[in-house]
């Protein structure tokens, strides 16, 4: 009964030659006679022949041979994982996940993590504790959720929220098709995510939004994340007051409701108008241009009068205008009850004093 062994092939010929290598280092030659030919780096059983080429007595054509084979090996090891590859690390879709920690994932054409940031305090401490990179996308927000439960972000005491934002990013000629596989990847994100919660016992309002890549910059530039950028919109869409200012720090949640408006019914009619985003956005920014020249024109203008100084410097300036309003007030009534007789009087005897006076109120206004 002949031994049963395993192998890798190394080298496989159209005549049905096979060499394998075992794991304890030897080399043999089969005459492999089933119909389909083993490929090269694929393991096979096979039964032992009589005869074995042991490393020591390999020919010198043989040992270029296996030294090609295991070339070959590693190069396609090497291009399998993407190391070989500069599309792998090359970012094709963000992905944003707000919760309240607010996170963005880049992620390849594969859909794997390949940058992972913090877009908050609470998002960068959460990211301190998690390995994302080379994370499929669904794995990574199920670690992220999880992440968030056992710090207390979601918990069963809170009205949960966790709003999930994907921008696809088309790169060339082949844009559409690596998009394509993007989105396969990252369209069920949602899901992944009341999986962790169902299996914490949690409940929570879960959506999902496609945004264009111009969007996405715009948010980068106002420093809030994709999702919460469509969320600001459309909630200024419906009316509510609410400004960047007021998202940054808080929950998208929390920060409609406390404007009075329905979370639920906003982030409803934000996923209706994906299509229409960007006339949501021309919308958007054009009152939030009509909001800064309101607050502009409500303003004070008077230029003489300064912001308080306050303390001494203030007072003086109050003391220096009152000789002023005295000696008008003065001599209005001198000049409205005695006419010229006053004054020329006034001018008569105490030309010097008077001269003395405005002397010095021209330096004390000139200080």
């Amino acid at each position: 009964m002949s031994e049963r062994k395993k192998g890798l092939v190394i080298a496989a010929a159209a005549d049905g030659a096979v060499t394998v290598m075992t794991a304890q280092g030897e080399f043999i030659d089969l005459n492999w006679r089933e119909a389909v030919l083993p490929e090269i780096g694929s393991e096979v059983e096979f039964a032992a022949p009589s005869l074995k080429l042991w490393p020591g007595i390999l020919t010198q054509r043989r040992i270029l041979t296996v030294a090609a084979c295991f070339l070959i090996l590693v190069l396609a090891a090497a291009v399998w994982s993407g190391l070989m590859m500069p599309a792998s690390s090359q970012v094709m879709a963000y992905v944003s996940v707000d919760i309240n920690p607010s996170i963005e994932l880049g992620l390849n054409n594969k859909g794997r993590v390949v940058e992972a940031q913090g877009l908050n305090d609470d998002g960068a401490k959460l990211l301190e504790k998690l390995k994302l990179i080379n994370i499929p996308s669904q794995k990574a927000i199920q670690m992220i959720t999880a992440q968030a439960i056992a710090e207390g972000y979601l918990t069963k005491e809170k009205e949960n929220a966790v709003l999930i934002a994907v921008d696809k990013l088309p790169e060339g000629n082949d844009g559409p098709k690596v998009s394509a596989r993007v989105s396969e990847q990252v369209r069920n994100l949602d899901k992944q995510v009341e999986k962790v919660l169902k299996e914490n016992e949690l409940t929570a309002e879960t959506d999902l939004l496609e945004v264009p890549a111009e969007i996405r910059r715009r948010a980068q530039e106002l420093d809030v994340s994709a999702g919460k950028y469509v969320i600001l919109m459309e909630a200024v869409e419906q009316g509510l007051d609410l400004t960047i200012e007021d998202i940054k720090g808080s929950g998208i949640t929390k920060a409609i409701k406390d404007t009075g408006g329905i979370p639920g019914q906003v982030i409803s009619q934000a996923k209706k108008n994906q299509d229409k985003v960007r006339e949501v956005q021309e919308r958007f920014e054009k009152k939030v241009k009509e909001r800064k020249e309101a607050a502009q024109t409500l303003k004070p203008e008077n230029p003489g009068n300064k912001p308080d100084k306050g303390g001494q410097e203030g007072a003086v300036e109050e003391k220096e205008r009152e000789p002023e309003k005295n000696s008008k007030n003065i001599d209005d009534k001198n000049v409205g009850n005695n006419a010229g007789k006053n004054a020329g009087k006034n001018t008569d005897k105490n030309p010097p004093k008077n001269a003395e006076k405005n002397s010095k109120r021209q330096k004390n206004s000139g200080r």
